[in-house]
């Protein structure tokens, strides 16, 4: 856990490294930073609370508080298929009387940091559309009634 904290302090703290007795508000620790280190510290496995980092300032004092996260299996996912009925806030849109209802969309232009390899993207993209079943949904006018329909992955 020593090893794990350190790293994430360093990284936060940009320091070079940082010993196991350093006190984190005297490396030029704050509140703000202090929550980075929580969830940084959260994602490689290691529970921590702001009180315990406020408490317990060096690395070896918040080691001996520090609870490992038990890795759960992920929940499986289901494919959903199929229509459902509309949510009201979906019927009440679809009840306006809204021109040309397909510009009701929203368009974000997202510029990359880096290069990004179209197979990687696509894997990233699929993945998250099977998780999310409501980034499938569309909307079509059947007899009068609109209805949300599942498409396919």
């Amino acid at each position: 856990i020593e090893e794990k904290l350190a790293a994430v302090w360093a990284d936060v703290l940009k320091l070079e490294q940082v010993g196991s007795t350093d006190n984190f508000f005297e490396l030029g620790g704050d509140s703000i930073l202090s929550l980075q280190i929580i969830a940084r510290a959260k994602r490689q496995g290691i529970k921590l609370s702001p009180k315990q980092l406020f408490e317990k300032q060096t690395i070896g004092q918040l080691a001996s508080v520090a609870k490992l996260i038990e890795k759960k299996p992920m929940a499986v996912v289901e494919q959903v298929s199929g229509s459902l009925p509309l949510l009201p806030i979906q019927a009440r849109f679809f009840e306006l009387d809204i021109p040309e209802r397909q510009h009701w969309n929203q368009a974000l232009m997202l510029k990359p940091l880096q290069t990004l390899e179209a197979a990687h993207l696509q894997a990233a993209l699929t993945a998250l559309i099977e998780q999310h079943d409501a980034l499938r949904l569309g909307f079509t006018q059947q007899g009068g009634q609109w209805q949300a329909t599942f498409g396919a992955l």
